[in-house]
């Protein structure tokens, strides 16, 4: 089976404008504290879970 080779157009399509510098933005830190929480929560929960399936009966490794 011979190889296809495919023949470029007669005209090529019109280039892209150029892309701007992109805006800086602020980033907002509002709800960071509250989702800190929530993830330092659902660890210790899943720390206490997890001795308890383990057998240690030990809760936190004392790393916090």
């Amino acid at each position: 089976m011979p190889a296809v080779v495919e023949e470029p157009p007669e005209v090529l399509p019109p280039s892209l404008p150029r892309a701007g510098p992109l805006e800086r933005r602020a980033f907002d830190y509002g709800d960071l504290e509250a989702a800190m929480q929530a993830v330092d929560a659902a660890i210790r929960k899943d720390r206490t879970g997890l001795a308890r399936v383990a057998g240690t009966g030990r809760a936190d490794d004392g790393a916090g």
